[in-house]
């Protein structure tokens, strides 16, 4: 059985294994919600970016975030 998770064909994450805990990025970004946190997952082509915003505030500053060059 696949258990997807998908918003459409740029977001996509997929359990890894049956335990629910591990995840691959299929797509380009995604958004999880976290005890009031939303945190943004992006695969850009030569880097990855993670960026930790406050819930319903995902249009304003990020509060802590890192890019990292593949």
């Amino acid at each position: 059985m696949q258990n997807d998770i998908v918003a459409s064909e740029e977001m996509s994450i997929q359990l890894k294994g049956d335990s629910g805990e591990d995840f691959v990025l299929t797509g380009r970004t995604a958004w999880l919600d976290i005890e009031g946190y939303t945190l943004h997952i992006n695969n850009h082509d030569d880097r990855l970016s993670v960026y930790l915003y406050k819930i319903n505030h995902e249009a304003e500053d990020e509060l802590e975030g890192f890019s990292y060059k593949k």
